[in-house]
């Protein structure tokens, strides 16, 4: 029979109630009126950059708006899902990015440091909605007061979306990422892709295709000089050149090999009883 364990040190207070208090209240680095006075000009600007673009540039009229998070904000419990709801827009993606905020709480100082970039995919003309009301929104609207967890509005720019160094001209084989899921690109948004390309007379081939997480990764041969053009069609998340394969010569450390073919010996077999292993008789 086990003999019981006794807990030492203050052992009873498993058997009393405990209170868990949180970690007090939180402090946004914006109140409400300031949030709204920064983000105006920024919503303003990023909905003029849509409008001057072509509309075959955006497929069903959807277009991505950046919104990044102040650095203080990036926790679950920050994240604007209501706000998203109440403007209409769906969050398609995110990605780090380092930066100073304007502000922090408490008086601190802002330092540069990370936070995050939310990708949101909405029609236009929620966005204009949006840049129209939102001088008019008060705390109390449903999702207008997570307005506070926002340091920058955006729309992203084309040529930001090309990700490392293209040659001048040429036709190249290239990655394309879009923000579509499977059942989106495989019933619109390739179609008005190609279509908005075929528009600009811009000789493309579409090749591999896989979806992860809402996007599309397609492998396309198109010419380097047209790619900030291509990046103008809103979905377009990112473009890059595919890396190429490299032929794998495995280094000869030993001082002693020799890269030259081994030289077989011309005798006989020691044992008669030893055959190779091409060998028709060889034993089963």
């Amino acid at each position: 029979m086990l003999e019981p364990n006794f807990l030492l040190g203050r052992g009873e207070r498993p058997t009393e109630e405990i209170s868990v208090r949180g970690g007090g209240p939180k402090h946004a680095p914006y109140t409400f009126k300031e949030a709204k006075f920064r983000l105006l000009p920024m919503l303003e600007q990023a909905v003029r950059q849509f409008d001057e673009l072509p509309d075959d540039a955006f497929p069903g009229d959807d277009a991505v708006i950046a919104l990044t998070l102040n650095p203080e904000c990036i926790a679950k419990s920050y994240f604007p899902a209501e706000l998203l709801n109440a403007v209409g827009i769906k969050a398609v993606g995110s990605r780090s990015r380092n930066m100073r905020p304007e502000k922090r709480s408490r008086g601190k100082a802002p330092e540069y440091t990370a936070t995050t970039e939310l990708f949101a995919k909405g029609s236009r003309n929620l966005l204009r909605k949006w840049s129209k009301t939102l001088p008019n929104w008060s705390q109390g609207d449903y999702g207008a007061k997570e307005i506070v967890s926002l340091e920058e509005i955006a729309a992203p720019v084309p040529r930001a979306k090309i990700k490392g160094n293209l040659p001048d001209n040429g036709i190249l084989p290239m990655e394309v990422v879009l923000h579509a899921s499977k059942d989106e690109g495989e019933s619109y948004m390739l179609e008005a892709f190609g279509r908005f390309l075929a528009a600009r007379e811009i000789r493309h081939e579409f090749g591999r295709r896989f979806y992860a997480n809402d996007l599309c990764f397609l492998s396309m041969a198109v010419p380097s000089e047209h790619a900030e053009e291509i990046a103008t069609f809103s979905i377009v998340r990112a473009l890059r050149k595919l890396p190429e394969l490299r032929t794998f010569r495995p280094p000869f450390r030993s001082a002693g090999f020799s890269r030259a073919l081994p030289v077989l010996p011309n005798e006989n077999p020691v044992s008669s009883k030893v055959r190779g292993a091409g060998a028709s008789s060889y034993p089963a």
